[in-house]
């Protein structure tokens, strides 16, 4: 996604969007995987968590206004990666 210059929050729908439905698809395959084992534990690699404590970190240092930035950023970045769960999830016929 570098080269087509894609920013972080259709990259993280998207590749939420992919987690989802690979865990439908092989949940669907094989009865033993548990998907929301499988689904939250990729999505972990996405999730903004350094971004959310620096935030905060500059909130507290005074910097309020890009601290306030990197939150909504960070919230922006969680509410892609549940847009993307959730439709790939509805998609699957397991929501």
């Amino acid at each position: 996604f570098d080269n087509k210059k894609i920013n972080k929050i259709m990259y993280n729908f998207i590749a939420s969007f992919i987690i989802g439905l690979f865990a439908c698809l092989f949940s669907k395959i094989y009865a033993s995987i548990h998907i929301d084992k499988v689904i939250i534990g990729d999505i972990m690699l996405l999730i903004p968590g350094l971004s959310m404590f620096i935030s905060i970190h500059d909130i507290f240092k005074g910097d309020t206004l890009s601290g306030t930035t990197r939150f909504v950023e960070g919230i922006f970045l969680a509410l892609s990666i549940a847009g993307g769960i959730g439709l790939s999830l509805s998609l699957g016929g397991l929501l």
